[in-house]
């Protein structure tokens, strides 16, 4: 499940910075104030403001802590203050380092309440641009090159993951049902045949994800890999992958996952 925290984090990161840009979006800086973050479980412990226009602030430096103590560092921010352009409204930042507690760190992630949290920013903040250039949380890897951008019903996410670049979009069908597509370029351009669609369902108790797709397996050999399956190189094949997930809002309980894997063609695959 590496794909999924390593997109956690991500998406995790976009929400804070939302929020950041949000209550600085007509204000200066020293209106960011802990009672306005407070319902993300953040507080800002540390802010360096660079310069103040009449479009932008400039922070050199940012440091946000979470509940969990999960502390989170920013440099060289820039907020909207003004009109949007381009059609959005841009917040930048060059480096985001984010560190887990070591009680954290073994921990899966609260995933219902963060998706349900992401699948909400579309209708809270259209037309809205996060841009970061790197992002670093031990022990996942790199990841850099983030955008997201929203519309009013569907949202884009892309992150360059080592030399793999993954994208997401996720649309709104109705209030609560989104379909989440999820496809990715190799280092080599090759883009995969397929993607994955995904089906998300919010519930009283969580959310269900589940999803049919046909898979090209050796387009996809950068995705196995990074799931921890570093043994098998797959030449050709291609096969059918369907799964039922739920994620509950209870931390207490393990996520349910079902997932079917065959063989659609003929494999052939090093080991």
């Amino acid at each position: 499940m590496k794909i999924t925290k390593y997109l956690a984090i991500a998406l995790g990161l976009v929400a804070i910075l939302l929020a950041t840009a949000w209550f600085l979006r007509n204000s200066i800086i020293q209106r960011i104030s802990n009672p306005l973050l407070q319902q993300y479980g953040v507080k800002v412990t540390d802010v360096s403001l660079d310069a103040l226009a009449t479009s932008n602030a400039s922070i050199s430096y940012l440091q946000l802590e979470h509940v969990n103590g999960t502390i989170i560092s920013i440099n060289d921010l820039t907020l909207p203050l003004g009109k949007a352009s381009r059609g959005f409204k841009s917040s930048t930042a060059e480096k985001v380092t984010i560190k887990l507690p070591p009680s954290q760190e073994n921990q899966p992630p609260g995933l219902a309440r963060l998706l349900e949290q992401l699948l909400a920013l579309p209708l809270q903040l259209p037309n809205t641009e996060v841009i970061v250039t790197e992002l670093s949380a031990s022990p996942y890897p790199t990841i850099r090159d983030i955008r997201w951008q929203s519309a009013e019903n569907n949202q884009q996410l892309s992150v360059l993951v080592e030399s793999t670049l993954l994208t997401t979009k996720i649309t709104r069908t109705n209030p609560a049902n989104h379909v989440l597509d999820v496809a990715f370029v190799d280092a080599a351009g090759k883009t995969a045949e397929q993607s994955i669609a995904i089906n998300i369902q919010q519930t009283n108790d969580g959310l269900t994800l589940n999803g049919t797709s046909t898979l090209d397996l050796p387009a996809w050999m950068p995705i196995i890999a990074m799931l921890g399956v570093d043994t098998v190189d797959i030449e050709s094949g291609s096969a059918r992958l369907h799964f039922d997930t739920e994620f509950l809002y209870d931390m207490n309980q393990m996520p349910d996952v079902h997932a079917e894997f065959a063989p659609t063609s003929p494999l052939k695959l090093i080991y």
